[in-house]
This record gives C-alpha cells, structure tokens and sequence, in this order.
C-alpha cells in the first residue's frame, strides 16, 4: 500500500472515530439529563430571546401610533427574533426524548442530534444575526431619545434664563 492511500484510510479511521465519540457522548447525555449539554444551552439561549422580544414588541405597541421608522424597523427585527427563535426551539424539541431512562430512544436522539447538527447551527447562526440587529436597534433608539432628552433639557435651560 502506498503512502496516499495509507494516509487516507487512516483519515477515515479517524472520523469513524471522532463521530462514534460524538454519538457516545450524545448519548449519554441525553439518558441521563434528556438533552445534550449543548441543545440545553441553545435552548437557553431561544428561550430568554424569544422572552426578551416578545416583551420588546409589546413595549413598542404602546407607544403611541404613528411610530417612527426606527421604531417600525425595531419591531420587524423583533419579529423576525421571534420566528427564528420559535424554529430553533420546535427543532430542539424535536431532538429531546420523550420519556427519560430509555436507551433506545436515547441513541435515536443523540444520531438524531448530530444528523441535524449542521440545521441547529444554521439556525442558532440565524438567531445570533437577529440578535445583534436588535441590539443594534435598541441602541440607536436610545441615542434618538438621549439627544431628544437632552434638546428638551437645554430648550429648557435655555428659556429660564
């Protein structure tokens, strides 16, 4: 056997046993905890954005109408915050066990769970994406409000004496 062809059946060997340590450590986790340690944190983190939006879209609904076009541009954002965060959360369920204790079902969720490693990846990418732009909103909505604030104040000043 030449070198090459050593070489590549030893690459090989080497992601049988990188994706045979994946689904061990898959599966572990899911029968003892129900979820991997890496599918609780993204839903961690879906949760308190799917929260933090829905809170943020109320807040922007009481405001009085008409709003502004940073304010209508936050509120697209945060709709789009919100459907990401629902898909990511519908796949993750998705990936959980249904009854705890179960090998079978483990091993099922954890080839499951690696199968659609590259899907959660995407949308947590996505959710990450959404998540910035919002900050970003959020900021440039509170320097709006600074320098109305800070206008009114010096009008104010400006008029006492």
């Amino acid at each position: 056997m030449d070198a090459v062809t050593a070489f590549s059946v030893a690459c090989g060997v080497i992601q049988v046993i990188h994706f045979c340590s994946n689904i061990i450590t898959h599966v572990q986790e899911v029968y003892e905890y129900g979820a991997s340690a890496e599918t609780a944190t993204l839903e961690a983190a879906g949760l308190s954005l799917q929260s933090s939006t829905e809170s943020l879209q109320q807040s922007i609904m009481k405001l009085p109408q008409p709003q502004s076009k940073n304010e209508q541009d936050l509120q697209n954002i945060a709709g789009q915050c919100l459907a990401t965060s629902k898909d990511l959360l519908k796949k993750l369920e998705r990936l959980r066990p249904t009854s705890n204790k179960k090998k079978g079902q483990a091993l099922r969720k954890a080839f499951k769970a690696v199968w659609e490693q590259g899907d959660v990846k995407m949308l947590y990418e996505r959710l990450e994406k959404c998540r910035r732009a919002l900050d970003t909103g959020i900021l440039v909505s509170l320097r709006l409000v600074c320098l109305l604030t800070s206008s009114k104040l010096y009008l104010t000043l400006a008029c006492e004496t």
